[in-house]
This record gives C-alpha cells, sequence and structure tokens, in this order.
C-alpha cells in the first residue's frame, strides 16, 4: 500500500519495460479516483513519437515501468462527486 492512498486497484495498460524493449501488456496499480477524478475505459489510444522518445530513454530519467500514450478516446466510468460531468457513461477522451 502506498503512503497516503487508502485504495489502490489493478487496472491492465501497455508499457515498456527497459529501454531496448517494445511496449507491451502489463497490469498496474492505480489509485481509487477521488471525488475531483474521472475515471476513464480507455477504448483508443494513441502513441505518439515523443512517447517513443520517452519510452526509449532518449531524453534521459525515464523510470521503468513506463506506460504511454497520452492521446486517449474512452468512456467516464466514474464521475467525482465535485464535478460537473453530465453522467457517468459519456463519451471523453483527448490530449491528456
Amino acid at each position: 500500500m502506498h503512503p497516503g492512498i487508502s485504495r489502490l486497484f489493478i487496472s491492465a495498460a501497455y508499457a515498456a519495460e527497459a529501454a531496448d524493449k517494445q511496449l507491451g501488456p502489463i497490469t498496474i496499480e492505480r489509485r481509487d479516483p477521488t471525488p475531483n477524478d474521472v475515471q476513464i475505459d480507455i477504448l483508443f489510444c494513441g502513441v505518439c513519437h515523443s512517447d517513443l522518445h520517452m519510452a526509449r530513454n532518449e531524453w534521459g530519467g525515464t523510470v521503468y515501468p513506463v506506460v504511454r500514450g497520452h492521446e486517449i478516446l474512452g468512456r467516464a466510468a466514474r464521475v467525482g462527486s465535485t464535478l460537473a460531468y453530465s453522467s457517468p457513461d459519456k463519451h471523453t477522451g483527448g490530449w491528456t
């Protein structure tokens, strides 16, 4: 358990486990969403050139395993109580 985080859940992701490894499936721990978060079931994800630079540690400082891909489209699965979001099933995404 991480300090200050009460609950974690397991999520599927794609990650590079080293600079010379391709992106591949992995499971990661995520914290439960807070009242200020939207949890998104990601349906589509783009991997751009800067993601590959990070995965290959070409800019230095990459911590492995590294989950890349920040251009997403999905569906809101859970919506925090403090957010003005129309519904938990709304399509959402963009560049994050």
